[in-house]
């Protein structure tokens, strides 16, 4: 649909209501024209004239709908058509049907204004419910203005009951589109969120957040080892190079561990330059092989992006049975990590759960 402004979602909506609205009336109603105009040969064209006016208005909406949500332009579309369908019951009598058209107004004042519009939903609401029920309390509406056949009335009683069918089949089918594109796109954003909350922007690992349930899984499973590695001196880094190059090592880091680890556990940016990894049912003696190889594996890389310098980093393991308390392992996995810094840097300090 034309018309859309992104910025305001429920404005978008009002204007693709009010767009679905005037496209579909104005095909519609544009026979009924000719049908009304041509009624008695000719003789009596005025109803048909109003009837293109009303078209033509529904048009302007239309054209203006382009630059947006025109909350005027809907509100004089609806009362076009509300003052039509009145006269048009008026000229043919309610026999005819026109009035039924009166009784899909609400919908539309619903679907083509935005909530904080209410006092125009109800204002439409009440104008069309005022010419609704006078045409069945005024006699007046009861015969009509110009000679016309009992078969004519059927048939127009006939179309309007099924254009008003349409007319709200056409809006709930809209409503139903929008709901679920809406539920849809909520559904991708919450997704989205829940991803942010759990992730590292910079370096695409799990967070502190993230990491927490992989955590409490491995405890739950039985023995697990958990690894908290520094990068060495990565300040230096940072002041001979500057922060931005200190990201891209950053990532490069994360990537290696990552790749490293494999399969065997998961790989969290733990703050700074400190990264933890977690690694399920892994003994002493194997969490430790694992994070020498991924030391290994850094220092290698970063000979080789560095041309003979490289980056390095620390690394603690604790080996911990099943259901240990998760604060005293992170404890323990942090002294060892002291301990490997202590002890000359570039290495890997193990233990068990004291």
């Amino acid at each position: 649909m034309r018309g859309l402004d992104a910025s305001d979602r429920s404005e978008s909506r009002a204007v693709m209501g009010a767009n679905n609205f005037y496209i579909l009336t104005a095909l519609a109603n544009l026979p009924w024209a000719v049908v009304v105009m041509a009624h008695n040969g000719g003789d009596f064209i005025l109803p048909g004239v109003t009837h293109l006016a009303m078209v033509t208005v529904w048009v302007i909406a239309l054209v203006v709908n382009k630059r947006g949500y025109t909350p005027w332009m809907s509100a004089a579309s609806i009362v076009a058509a509300i003052a039509q369908y009145t006269f048009l019951t008026d000229v043919f009598s309610r026999a005819a049907g026109f009035q039924f058209a009166l009784f899909g107004m609400p919908a539309l004042a619903f679907a083509m204004f935005v909530r904080r519009h209410g006092r125009v939903r109800a204002a439409v609401i009440v104008l069309a419910a005022i010419p609704a029920v006078w045409i069945y309390l005024d006699g007046a509406f009861a015969h009509p203005w110009v000679t016309v056949s009992d078969t004519w009335l059927d048939w127009s009683a006939a179309m309007m009951v099924v254009s008003v069918m349409i007319l709200l089949m056409s809006q709930a089918a809209f409503a139903d589109y929008y709901f679920n594109r809406e539920r849809k796109h909520n559904s991708a954003l919450l997704a989205e969120a829940r991803v942010a909350a759990h992730t590292d922007a910079l370096t695409h690992l799990l967070n502190r957040r993230g990491v927490a349930p992989r955590l409490i899984e491995a405890a739950e499973a039985g023995q697990y080892c958990v690894a908290l590695a520094d990068l060495d001196r990565f300040k230096r880094v940072n002041d001979v190079l500057g922060h931005g190059a200190g990201d891209v090592v950053l990532a490069s880091v994360a990537a290696t561990l990552e790749d490293s680890v494999g399969s065997k556990g998961s790989v969290a940016r733990w703050g700074g330059e400190e990264f933890l990894i977690v690694l399920p049912g892994l003994s002493l003696v194997d969490g430790e092989a694992t994070l020498e190889r991924a030391r290994l594996d850094l220092e290698a890389r970063f000979r080789e992006d560095l041309g003979g310098s490289s980056v390095t980093m620390s690394v603690g393991v604790i080996a911990a049975p099943q259901d240990a308390a998760r604060d005293e392992v992170l404890r323990q996995v942090d002294a060892k990590l002291y301990e490997a810094k202590a002890s000359g840097r570039n290495m890997v300090v193990a233990g068990a759960l004291a």
